[in-house]
């Protein structure tokens, strides 16, 4: 590949989300951040830290508030952004980094009428805050940056109260996310490959990332369903860490070829936890799996899922809606749009789809109001 490293896979451009590391250890030496190393990075993946326009964004907001220099800061389109950054900072998961409440600002701005949620933190602990950009999802992207840095210098404060109800987001829905609603459930009604209720366009939710729908249905289900949550298979890193602190649990099954005797050893946890009078709040999988290919026992899996009365959420983004239709075993599907909406790898997007013909579809349609 004549790809140089540290560059996009081609065509490279501002907004890319690739970056070629051609070794093994590049690939380690870009996961655990190597100052020396990500001086090479001319491209990221912009969901994973902020780069290109984001960077610059961050940077300057941070000289308009006057952040300490000791400070970074991040810049969301989500207001709950804030308790999600307190839960995670101060999480007993986050061990040595850990921070303190008088370690964080909280701050509102509006800039060219775009409302943004800035989180400020010592540069010393970033290790303890990073997951909040990493796996979240929503923080600011490259092409919401690049427009609001020509107009930066219309950035007005704006009060709010952390404690209480965060002022929401200008960031309002136009004609294009109905267009992108039109698009998912006209390609899960195309072809489908069991009888079912048809999706509709309020059965289509939409995320400016993969990880930001995941988060968002995660934090919807395991907020009503109580219970450890279920994974199975190699799961995509981001929503291992999610998962990983679920409030109740989780518990994963790494191996999930044809020769695992995963779904008797699925069964016979299901039955344990049945046994001691526990529901499992729902169970995870991505078909196939990304990067093995990996592909489970659907039809085993929704006969379980429906014998334990849990959910099971599907992840399709390696093959998406556009290739299989998982929609006849799942009750929810999300999807990581990125990696299906553009030819050229320079946007990003998520969804997350409940299965009307679901037993679930009124309690979930009730959860992610």
């Amino acid at each position: 590949m004549a790809t140089e490293l540290g560059h996009a896979i081609p065509p490279e451009g501002p907004h890319t989300v690739t970056v070629h590391t051609p070794t093994w250890d590049t690939g380690i030496a870009l996961f655990d951040g190597d100052q020396a190393f990500m001086q090479k990075i001319k491209s990221m993946y912009p969901r994973i830290i902020p780069f290109g326009h984001a960077q610059t964004l961050c940077i300057a907001v941070h000289q308009k508030l006057a952040f300490p220099a000791t400070h970074g800061c991040y810049l969301f389109t989500d207001p709950d952004i804030f308790s999600v950054a307190q839960e995670y900072a101060f999480s007993h998961h986050r061990k040595e980094p850990k921070l303190v409440p008088a370690d964080l600002i909280f701050k509102v701005v509006d800039i060219a009428g775009v409302r943004l949620y800035c989180v400020g933190f010592p540069v010393a602990r970033t290790a303890g805050i990073k997951g909040v950009w990493h796996d979240f999802g929503t923080g600011v992207s490259t092409r919401l940056s690049e427009q609001l840095l020509t107009q930066v210098d219309t950035l007005v404060a704006v009060s709010c109260d952390v404690a209480g109800d965060v002022v929401p987001t200008h960031l309002s829905e136009t004609a294009v996310h109905q267009a992108l609603r039109e698009r998912i459930a006209g390609l899960l009604n195309h072809s489908p490959a069991a009888p079912q209720k048809a999706v509709a366009l309020d059965d289509v939710y939409l995320y400016p990332t993969g990880m930001a729908a995941i988060h968002g249905m995660h934090r919807a289900i395991v907020q009503v369903h109580k219970g450890p949550m279920v994974g199975l298979g190699a799961i995509f890193i981001a929503t291992y860490y999610l998962f990983s602190e679920a409030p109740d649990g989780f518990k994963h099954f790494g191996a999930c070829d044809s020769r695992s005797g995963v779904m008797d050893k699925l069964a016979a946890y299901l039955q344990e936890e049945a046994n001691a009078g526990r529901k499992v709040s729902y169970i995870f999988v991505e078909f196939p799996s990304n990067p093995l290919l990996v592909s489970v026992d659907l039809k085993r899996l929704r006969s379980l899922a429906d014998q334990y009365d849990t959910i099971l959420v599907i992840d399709d983004t390696v093959g998406s809606f556009c290739n299989i239709d998982v929609l006849p075993v799942a009750d929810v599907i999300v999807t990581s749009l990125t990696k299906s909406f553009s030819g050229y790898a320079d946007v990003m997007g998520g969804s997350v789809i409940l299965n009307p013909s679901s037993r679930s579809y009124p309690a979930l349609k009730k959860d992610l109001q």
